[in-house]
């Protein structure tokens, strides 16, 4: 029961209180003045997961804008920050409107994709900023023939996540083979504390 966290300041970790320690901390993007890619979760094999149906009951819930028919072999849940002034001028023109789900121009391309947009309360330190949500079908990799989940976050502001580039983040993938081997080569964001 790890979780990861995104604190205003950037300071991106992976902890959980008394269970495991915090090795490695990712000085990524500021909440209150930045913007950017903040996290993904891939997940494939999907098959052991039912297909949720709206319901009357589920009626104020926000339903993610999933793109995608039927139930794909993957998903991709991409989370980027912004502040609503950069968001005015991202939302796809025709709309007269945007919210809770909106068409939004990518920054690297210019081009628009559907996302579900959540504002932190007015009242909050980061009331300037918006979470865009995006989910979207996603090919599982060679190899990948069962279910499993890989969670990448905690970019640095300067890092590209073009073709070709590199890039430093926090990662955990489950289930994951080898892993006293994986440790060795990419090293461990949070190590179990043995109790005694």
């Amino acid at each position: 029961m790890v979780k990861y966290s995104h604190p205003p300041d950037g300071r991106a970790h992976f902890s959980q209180d008394g269970s495991h320690v915090t090795q490695f901390r990712s000085e990524s993007i500021n909440l209150v003045k930045g913007r950017g890619h903040l996290f993904e979760i891939h997940a494939f094999h999907l098959e052991p997961f039912a297909t949720l149906q709206r319901s009357e009951a589920n009626g104020k819930r926000l339903y993610l804008p999933f793109q995608a028919d039927g139930k794909p072999d993957g998903v991709s849940v991409s989370v980027e920050w912004d502040q609503l002034a950069h968001v005015g001028e991202r939302i796809e023109p025709s709309a007269a409107t945007a919210g809770p789900v909106a068409l939004i121009s990518r920054p690297r391309d210019g081009a628009f994709f559907k996302v579900a947009l959540l504002a932190p309360p007015s009242t909050s330190p980061l009331a300037g900023g918006v979470l865009l949500v995006n989910v979207h079908p996603l090919v599982p990799p060679p190899g990948i023939n069962a279910p499993t989940l890989t969670f990448m976050g905690g970019w640095r502001p300067d890092d590209s996540l073009a073709t070709g580039t590199t890039a430093s983040f926090l990662s955990f993938m489950y289930p994951a083979g080898n892993v006293n081997q994986l440790a060795q080569v990419l090293g461990t964001a949070d190590l179990p504390v043995t109790r005694t």
